[in-house]
């Protein structure tokens, strides 16, 4: 499992896009929605304009609750929306909710958003991120938590004994009027991070402003107790560890790529506390790769005319769609724009058609990236997923055929090994896009951040996009006196250690019927450290990289 640090939630975004597992919340707004329909259940329009009613003055109310603001319906373009719960799911994701949106219809920074279970109107967030970024905070981050920490006394029936304080992040820079609180739920003084608090306080006024909460009720824990000691995991999982030699752009300004290795972890790093097995997540899948050499290429593509990509003016824009897609764009549906910064963009909208074109170039500190896009119209419907009817190597001939027409050349300096996942027929999962990045590479090295991409419709047998990232400036540093994989690994593996965690036993759940938490090992930094950067290939140090110069 690759490791990634934790991203932290505020605002609505995520409350918009994920339904969260909450389940706890205040007793006053625990009532009177049993009556109403359930969300699976079918419903007359009149039927539907009364429970969306109800939904909206129970939004009212929690906004009221947990905000002290009375909302006037008649400021607002409101969207309730209902989700039948999942019953092969755990406990909360097989309930029934609502949200409740309220947008102004005035200019504002963003509106009202609410979120609650249809069962016992128990809330799962809750956001007015209406915030003056300009203005001054009055309140410390310290007294922020503490803003924080009565607002869950006062507004939730959580049972905080169960979290544990994790961390506090400001939202955007340190000089940001937002900050946000962050809980972890834990047992025997092991994390489950699968459940959370998060709370966002704005340090001007002294409000939460966001308040989502992530809590499986009547969850069970397995044994805290391991049956092997964190060395004796680490050793387990270390066996499928690889060192990957690559080159690395530092962005330090000087166009030189350094040679570093990528420590793969092969989605081995978490293992079972117990049964001394390495955890495997998601769905079973299988892998099958696809490559050719350069000669085959060169054969696949040789009566493939290329397209300029120049693109000074509109003509060369409009040029570059009606070849690569075979439409022409008429004038008055074309909008196009060029600056002095090396920017060129060209968009291409047919209200009669189901699909938008796009054409971007942009040229920045020698760096080119083109991209160029067909994509579904807004308001178009999107249809349900088909199974492709090309296969994963018909689709990779296809691709280096389109990728021929804007980048020739590139195509003599990439790898064209790809590598494509394999899910059974039975899989809920069944990609109908098939997607393929070509990486550049010096000598027999790869050089990721350098690469050209082609996405292919399985369906239609169409390019959906395709582009290029190229650096035409960069230069790349000898393999001379460079250590070896193995040294790298235990360069990396002496920042590390193996801490135990609480995750979803997915497999127990199912057997139980409720939420069943395993113990296991996890691959974390010592202390305060957090390197889970690239080992340079000289130095045997954490590549330092120079963030934002050249991007």
């Amino acid at each position: 499992m690759k490791k990634f640090k934790k991203l932290i939630v505020f605002g609505i975004m995520t409350a918009m896009l994920t339904l969260p597992m909450v389940s706890c919340t205040a007793k006053e707004n625990a009532q009177t929605l049993n009556s109403t329909p359930t969300a699976g259940e079918e419903t007359s329009e009149e039927d539907l304009a009364q429970k969306k009613s109800v939904a909206i003055e129970k939004a009212k109310a929690i906004v009221k609750d947990y905000f002290d603001k009375d909302l006037n319906i008649e400021d607002f373009d409101i969207e309730v929306s209902f989700f039948p719960g999942d019953e092969t799911g755990d406990y909360n994701f097989s309930r029934d909710s609502v949200s409740v949106n309220f947008s102004p219809k005035v200019e504002a920074i963003m509106g009202i958003f609410v979120g609650y279970y249809e069962d016992n109107g128990e809330v799962s967030y809750i956001s007015d991120m209406n915030v003056n970024h300009d203005a001054e905070p009055i309140f410390s981050e310290e007294e922020g938590l503490g803003i924080a920490q009565k607002f869950l006394k006062e507004k939730t029936d959580l049972d905080l004994s169960q979290f544990r304080y994790k961390s506090g992040l400001k939202e955007y820079s340190d000089i940001s009027v937002v900050s946000d609180y962050i809980y972890t739920r834990v047992y025997k003084d092991i994390e489950y991070e699968q459940d959370s608090i998060t709370l966002s306080v704005d340090l001007s006024t002294g409000k939460v402003v966001y308040f989502d909460q992530n809590y499986t009720k009547d969850l069970e824990f397995s044994n805290p107790v391991p049956t092997l000691t964190p060395q004796e995991a680490l050793d387990i999982a270390k066996e499928n560890f690889k060192a990957e030699l690559k080159y690395m752009d530092t962005y330090s300004g000087d166009n030189k790529a350094v040679l570093a290795y990528f420590i793969d972890t092969n989605f081995s790093d978490t293992v079972n506390a117990k049964t001394k097995k390495v955890e495997e997540f998601g769905e079973p899948f299988s892998v099958e790769k696809q490559n050719k050499t350069y000669q085959e290429v060169a054969n696949l593509t040789k009566d493939i005319k290329a397209v300029d990509l120049e693109l000074g003016n509109k003509e060369q824009a409009v040029k570059v769609i009606k070849e690569v897609y075979g439409v022409e764009p008429t004038d008055d549906l074309i909008e196009y724009s060029s600056d002095d910064m090396g920017f060129s963009t060209m968009r291409y909208t047919d209200q009669n058609s189901a699909t938008d074109y796009y054409v971007d170039v942009s040229f920045s500190n020698n760096v080119k990236t083109v991209d160029i896009r067909k994509m579904r119209a807004y308001g178009q419907p999107i249809p349900d997923p088909e199974k492709p009817v090309i296969s994963y190597k018909q689709a990779y001939d296809i691709a280096l055929k389109e990728l021929a027409k804007i980048a020739p050349e590139h195509l003599k300096q990439v790898d064209f090994e790809v590598e494509h996942y394999i899910y059974p027929p039975e899989s809920e999962y069944i990609p109908s896009t098939y997607y393929f990045r070509f990486t550049r590479k010096s000598g027999d090295i790869i050089f990721p951040e350098n690469y050209l991409y082609a996405n292919i419709d399985g369906v239609t047998k169409t390019l959906e996009s395709m582009g290029l990232y190229w650096n035409y400036e960069i230069s790349f540093d000898s393999v001379d006196g460079i250590i070896s994989p193995e040294k790298a690994i235990e360069i990396y593996l002496s920042t590390k250690t193996m801490e135990l965690k609480y995750v979803p036993d997915e497999e127990q759940s199912k057997k139980t019927g409720k939420t069943v938490a395993k113990l296991v090992y996890v691959l974390t930094s010592k202390g305060t450290d957090d390197n889970w950067g690239d080992i340079d290939a000289k130095t045997g140090n954490y590549v330092e990289i120079f963030e934002g110069y050249g991007r």
